[in-house]
């Protein structure tokens, strides 16, 4: 009866060559999009060059007309060519008021220049510099010309700043595309693939009682299917067998005959394992993909609207209550987790709320009905509102990510990090989110920034009832957890509260967006990668201190600022990501504690920008949580332990 196959199964080791077909997908991805975008800034450069030299050549001409003619009115009123007077002070006068003009000259009929001004700080150079010439004229006879040349633009400085402002842009598509495409392998070929191993090892180790299914099925990927087929075949054809041997047991009456009826049910039935009473179908799904996806949709609309808000109220005026905006958020989300929790509503439930909720604030804003209203009301208003949606979407989605682990129906595949949940919504608040925010703000304003942030919602809506099914984890009740407060992922927590703030509401560098993409980076690679020793660990942090303190040295250095602000902050964010990943799936850090860590953070950088305190000392402090998190860690956690996949520990 052991139909058993080979312990050295070519289909099996082609499965396992498989399991970074979503990474592959999302880097070529990746760099297609990073690719097409060099190639859409080149050609936006050359457009833009030409645009500014036609633009410099029109200001050039119209410069040095205004200055013909007060010349041409001088001559006018009868003020011979030679006797003219204040002529170089009225050309030194202009050159003041217009800092990018080079020089300006008044050169006779004959090409002799007569009076003559010019900056002292630069030189005139024809090849590059924009240059006008205006004729002055007596009675139609020309008696000579203002020759008015612009300072020699420089491209080099043009591309740098056009670089700063759409490279942030790029890495935040590139991201997103990377993110989608992960996803999507995730909750297709990579869960075929993960159901089709378990039901592979568990034929190999005889468990003939129990079969696997997945919903998402393809018409060319029935893999899974054929083997649920394979195994209810075994295991009626065991059953007929057992019955026919109870049948002539029963009408047998020869003892002798009757024990070798039985010695031949116990050789079929070897040492497999068989069902009393029908097959236990274990269904495989995407549980921690899901978890992600949901999380990173909401809780990126709700902070990126809540970010949009604050960007309009810096438009408009400064806020009293500006630099505890994101304090107040992640408050809100602390009492969004802790209302959840309160609830006990089931997991879809809460999660469509939050996503209706996103939808309706950003059509409100949309709307411009909330443009009478003061701006401070309405920025307390829609920071608490989307706090509250954020923080109760991140218990939900956690609590689906750990439900395999509670029940025995389902099993989650890995997508590479047990924190599923808390990446996504970390991720969103230190980049993602802002970066939207800024982004589109700059792009198309308040209303249309708000209808267009408010997508993501609409798209979790669109998925939340796609996953609405029968023993779904997502129609499971929150299950109370409990964990030390002060572990070193608490501690990360409340350094990640402290960056947020920092970067989201403070001008670090010269360019913000820069510095998020970096940040996001360096977390998102932390919580993506294996948690290194805690030695290397506490190397990282100090250099992150010093690199920080070596900003602040270069702070009137704008290149020089923003290249160390970038590395300082993608090391913090690789550190803070590791430590947010110790203890794997089975101790990871509940929501609750991880917003009330992220909350105590954000206060205590709200009230240190409040205080006029230098943004790198606020950088200093969390590395310095950062540090005190390494040294609660103790000893170095096993990779091994924090890579585990869940589902596969499950199926052993």
């Amino acid at each position: 009866m052991s139909a058993s196959p080979s312990r050295t199964s070519p289909s099996l080791a082609r499965l396992r060559g498989t399991a970074s077909a979503a990474n592959r997908l999302g880097l070529i991805g990746m760099v297609l999009l990073l690719l097409a975008s060099i190639a859409l800034c080149g050609v936006t450069y050359q457009q833009l060059q030409g645009l500014r030299q036609s633009s410099e050549s029109a200001r050039a001409q119209l410069l040095a007309q205004s200055i013909a003619q007060r010349v041409q009115h001088a001559i006018a009123v009868g003020i011979p060519m030679q006797q003219l007077q204040g002529v170089e002070e009225f050309f030194q006068s202009r050159l003041s008021t217009y800092p990018d003009i080079d020089s300006i000259a008044l050169v006779l009929s004959d090409g002799t220049v007569l009076k003559q001004a010019r900056q002292r700080d630069a030189a005139p150079d024809a090849s590059t510099s924009a240059g006008a010439d205006v004729p002055i004229t007596m009675a139609g006879k020309p008696l000579a010309s203002v020759r008015l040349a612009l300072k020699p633009s420089s491209a080099q400085a043009f591309a740098q700043q056009s670089a700063l402002l759409l490279l942030p842009v790029i890495v935040l598509l590139a991201a997103l595309a990377f993110l989608a495409a992960r996803f999507s392998e995730a909750q297709g070929p990579r869960l075929r693939n993960f159901a089709t191993r378990l039901a592979i090892r568990s034929i190999r180790n005889g468990r003939y009682d129990r079969s696997f299914a997945i919903n998402q099925r393809k018409e060319y990927d029935l893999r899974v299917q054929g083997l649920g087929h394979t195994t209810r075949t075994v295991h009626e054809s065991l059953v007929r067998v057992r019955r026919l041997i109870a049948s002539l047991r029963v009408t047998e009456p020869q003892l002798a005959r009757r024990e070798r009826l039985d010695q031949l049910l116990h050789s079929a039935e070897s040492t497999d394992h068989f069902a009393e009473n029908g097959l236990f179908q274990i269904r495989v799904v995407a549980a921690e993909a899901q978890a992600f996806w949901a999380c990173l949709l909401i809780s990126m609309a709700s902070m990126s609207l809540a970010a949009l808000v604050t960007q309009a109220s810096l438009t408009a005026g400064p806020v009293a209550l500006q630099s505890y905006s994101l304090a107040l958020l992640a408050v809100s989300a602390w009492a969004g987790a802790l209302l959840s929790a309160r609830l006990r509503w089931r997991m879809i439930s809460t999660a469509l709320v939050s996503s209706i909720l996103v939808c309706g604030i950003g059509l409100i804003w949309a709307s411009g009905w909330l443009d009478a209203w003061p701006a401070h009301i309405t920025l307390l208003a829609t920071h608490v509102l989307c706090g509250l949606v954020a923080g109760g979407a991140l218990h939900a989605c956690q609590n689906v990510q750990l439900q395999p682990q509670y029940s025995n129906n389902a099993i989650a595949t890995n997508p590479r990090w047990a924190v599923a949940a808390l990446s996504a919504w970390s991720v969103a608040l230190v980049w993602l989110a802002p970066a939207l925010a800024r982004t589109t703000h700059s792009a198309i304003g308040l209303h249309l920034g708000a209808a267009a942030l408010a997508l993501p919602a609409v798209c979790s809506l669109f998925y939340l009832l796609q996953w609405n099914q029968p023993r779904s984890p997502w129609r499971f009740q929150p299950r109370a957890r409990s964990e030390a407060w002060l572990t070193p992922a608490g501690i990360a927590a409340c350094a990640v509260g402290v960056v947020a703030v920092l970067f989201n509401t403070h001008e670090f560098a010269s360019d913000t967006l820069l510095t998020q993409s970096a940040l996001g980076i360096g977390l998102f690679a932390g919580l993506s990668k294996r948690l290194l020793s805690r030695r290397h660990l506490a190397l990282l942090t100090v250099l992150c201190a010093l690199v920080w303190v070596l900003d602040f040295l270069l702070a009137q250095n704008p290149l020089g600022h923003n290249a160390v602000a970038c590395l300082a902050a993608a090391g913090f964010g690789f550190v803070a990501g590791s430590l947010l990943t110790l203890g794997g799936p089975k101790r990871e850090l509940p929501a609750l504690h991880f917003l009330v860590s992220v909350a105590i953070g954000a206060v205590l950088a709200g009230i240190g920008l409040h205080m006029k305190l230098p943004a790198q000392m606020l950088a200093v402090i969390g590395t310095v949580l950062l540090g005190a998190g390494i040294w609660r860690l103790g000893k170095p956690t096993a990779p091994s332990a924090l890579t585990a996949t869940q589902g596969e520990h499950h199926a052993a």
